[in-house]
């Protein structure tokens, strides 16, 4: 009988474990460059406070996107 991983609730797990591994990564990483590029914030925070409106559009636009999923799927 052949052990495979990627099957049933261990595969399920390995998935969500690795996936959250990859993610802490990339948000690492991600933070390592704005702090080469950027030690203090000062151009990071200038740059969030000229794009707020942007920023806060984009983040209706998840918002609807989300719920627009969910009552799609979730209450048919």
């Amino acid at each position: 009988m052949k052990f495979i991983l990627n099957r049933g609730r261990v595969g399920r797990i390995l998935f969500v474990a690795l996936s959250f591994l990859l993610l802490t990564v990339v948000m690492f990483a991600v933070a390592s460059v704005f702090m080469a590029y950027d030690p203090d914030g000062h151009l990071t925070r200038n740059w969030l406070h000229q794009n707020r409106w942007g920023l806060f559009g984009w983040r209706l636009a998840i918002y609807a996107g989300i719920s627009s999923a969910w009552l799609l799927k979730v209450r048919p």
